[in-house]
């Protein structure tokens, strides 16, 4: 009789571990237990500025729509992605914050900041913490305008605050998957347990105040007090994880240390390949990737990879220019192609019932439609996988003229993955197109 191994089955020797592939036996073993054989997974990449819509707009709707010049390399899956016409998203009072409120659907001025959860982090608190990771966040921006967040990340906590974004592939790979030797792992237990002696303290004094304070005051304590507990969910989930070791991987493919001016591509593709691993070891299931900030300056990267020595932003600003539009052409067909890579990746591993793509919901596209308008209206959005049976792809779905939100595709994601809400963002609905029901 075949034994029956759990899908957190890791191989343990003398300072390696290794995680084990989903395996057949893993599968009566979940079923066991009455929990799902396959975790969902969710990735948002943003890509700036708009689009060249001449090579970018599909022909056809419906199952029999052709893919435009730019999209072409997207052919071998076509059956697992779909092209959404005319969604929309707020505009923030300014062009080049299109990126902020990606996945946000947040309605407000930028003069008067204040955003809301990202739809990543309300996945995240779903099912955040049955991964060592909650969430992993990336961006090719390699300027000091990382510690601000602004245009350089897409994930946002529920007090609209920004999750900052990594840019290096060593980091993340460290991070994801090199153990602490046993001095750093005991000095992160007592950081940990200090932290949550401290939090314990300001709760209870807080819970004491309340008692004192007005009611506009006890509403402020109880959002200072929500801060508390964010935090101490955090601390909670480090402390689960502590000695857990990490998946071990063979990561001799990945360049983490190429050049992001010269060799864009491999920069991108060595991110991405990191977020498929981390799917694949489930060490998260949720991430977004900035593939290019957005307004161009400094921090943006360079296209120099396909021959184009101009800013992105620049070049979008200037359409009536024959030779720019084919540079942004250029640029359009290379995101693209990334994203079809990371799509292939996920569709040739096996993760049980389908692969990685057929349990995952993916998002792709800007928060402007072309450059030069700075308009945030028909937006050029992608979206691709099953969503463990729960997607439907393969079609171009046309909402122009209809005010259809953004938040709508991503309310009727983040219920395909599990997640009971009716509403996200400034969503009206879901869209039942997309839905298998």
């Amino acid at each position: 009789m075949s034994r029956r191994l759990d899908r957190r089955t890791i191989l343990a020797g003398t300072g390696v571990s290794l995680a084990l592939p989903m395996l057949d036996a893993m599968r009566p073993a979940a079923a066991a237990t009455g929990q799902p054989d396959v975790a969902k997974r969710f990735a948002a990449f943003y890509v700036p500025n708009g689009v060249n819509w001449d090579h970018y707009t599909p022909e056809g709707v419906g199952a029999d729509w052709k893919l435009p010049s730019s999209l072409k390399a997207l052919q071998p899956l076509q059956s697992q992605v779909s092209f959404l016409s005319g969604l929309s998203n707020p505009s923030l009072g300014t062009p080049h914050f299109g990126c902020d409120n990606f996945i946000t659907g947040a309605e407000f001025h930028i003069s008067d900041y204040q955003n809301t959860i990202s739809a990543d982090q309300r996945l995240v608190e779903a099912f955040g913490d049955r991964t060592r990771f909650p969430s992993l966040e990336l961006t090719s921006d390699h300027a000091a305008s990382l510690r601000y967040g602004f245009m350089t990340t897409l994930a946002w906590n529920r007090a609209g605050n920004p999750i900052l974004a990594e840019n290096s592939p060593r980091r993340v790979f460290e991070r994801l998957f090199v153990d602490e030797d046993a001095s750093q792992l005991e000095r992160k237990k007592l950081r940990l347990q200090r932290r949550r002696s401290i939090l314990d303290q300001l709760v209870e004094q807080s819970r004491s105040l309340s008692n004192q304070l007005g009611a506009a005051d006890r509403a402020k304590l109880d959002e200072y007090l929500a801060s508390i507990r964010e935090v101490e969910q955090r601390i909670q989930r480090a402390e689960r994880w502590a000695d857990v070791p990490r998946a071990k991987l063979d990561a001799e493919e990945i360049d983490f240390d190429v050049n992001i001016d010269t060799r864009l591509d491999a920069y991108i593709r060595a991110m991405m390949d990191l977020l498929v691993l981390s799917f694949q070891t489930d060490t998260t299931r949720i991430g977004t990737f900035v593939i290019a900030r957005e307004g161009g300056g400094t921090g943006a990267p360079k296209y120099k990879a396909i021959g184009v020595e101009e800013d992105h932003h620049k070049l979008s600003h200037q359409n009536k220019n024959p030779e720019s539009r084919e540079k942004l052409r250029q640029i359009d067909t290379f995101h693209v192609d990334q994203l079809a890579y990371f799509l292939t990746r996920l569709s040739q591993i096996d993760d049980g019932d389908g692969s990685l793509l057929d349990n995952s919901a993916i998002l792709f596209g800007s928060g402007l439609s072309v450059g030069y308008s700075h308009d945030h209206k028909d937006l050029p959005i992608l979206a691709a996988g099953g969503g463990g049976g729960t997607l439907r792809q393969g079609t171009h779905h046309d909402f122009r003229g209809r005010d259809v939100p953004l938040s709508n595709l991503l309310l009727t994601m983040v219920q395909a993955l599990g997640v009971e809400t009716d509403t996200f963002g400034n969503s009206t609905g879901t869209i039942s197109e997309l839905q298998n029901v």
